[in-house]
């Protein structure tokens, strides 16, 4: 599965983007949530304009965007860092920061971040990535809700 409007090897814009391609369900173990949300897997890249932020193959996409989505229902206007909960090594992965000129989206693993950007921008961009991971995840049987499908 490939995110459809998703060009990982080059982005001609100058917009912020969260891209995943490769979708796969491999490593969906089980049928809880947990073994679901982790078995989920993409590679992932986080684009600022043509420089990528962060570049991670395997990634848990699904538990990214549930996070993220529960950021925007929840939280949106404060900072956000991807915890991921069950998987450690990712925490902070994903960091969304309000500086003095703008939001920044940056990741602990590259060490790389994002030009300031307006919140709208920012959250145009994780809306996108949250509904297309939502269609991959639905179009690969699974409710991206994480319960299986019956």
């Amino acid at each position: 599965f490939s995110c459809p409007h998703d060009n990982i090897d080059g982005v001609d814009s100058n917009d912020l983007k969260f891209e995943f391609s490769d979708l796969s369900f491999d490593e969906v173990k089980g049928s809880t949530e947990a073994e679901i949300a982790i078995g989920i897997e993409a590679d992932f890249v986080v684009f600022d304009g043509s420089t990528v932020i962060l570049r991670e193959p395997q990634f848990e996409v699904l538990l990214l965007a549930k996070e993220l989505d529960r950021w925007l229902v929840t939280r949106a206007g404060s900072e956000f860092t991807a915890d991921l909960g069950m998987v450690l090594e990712n925490v902070g992965a994903v960091r969304i920061t309000e500086t003095a000129a703008g939001w920044v989206v940056s990741s602990d693993l590259s060490g790389l971040r994002s030009a300031a950007r307006d919140f709208q921008q920012v959250e145009a961009a994780v809306r996108d990535f949250v509904a297309s991971v939502a269609q991959q995840v639905a179009a690969g049987g699974y409710d991206p809700r994480l319960s299986p499908t019956p």
